[in-house]
């Protein structure tokens, strides 16, 4: 998948990325990381909220606001929030 992404990524900014006379080839490299690393990082996300969309919908239909899902590779777990004291932050070091 990441092999496919990032050649569809070299495609598609295939001007940006050509070797200009004098050009350092380090600004390039780093150039092109930049581009695919954002390029990979929205597909992912964007692939991450499609995927998650049937779930949101199913949790609001079938349940109530106060269930949170937990999804692993292996499994999911729906909890129930019975009580909740947010933002204690007494003992948090920065």
């Amino acid at each position: 998948m990441i092999k496919k992404l990032i050649l569809q990524v070299l495609q598609d900014n295939e001007e940006q990325l050509s070797l200009s006379d004098g050009e350092q080839t380090d600004a390039i490299d780093s150039q092109f990381f930049d581009i695919v690393a954002e390029e990979i990082e929205e597909k992912i996300l964007g692939d991450l909220k499609n995927a998650s969309l049937p779930l949101i919908k199913f949790l609001c239909t079938n349940y109530h606001p106060h269930i949170t899902a937990i999804v692993t590779p292996t499994s999911i777990e729906v909890l129930e929030g019975k009580e909740s004291i947010p933002k204690i932050l007494d003992f948090v070091v920065d």
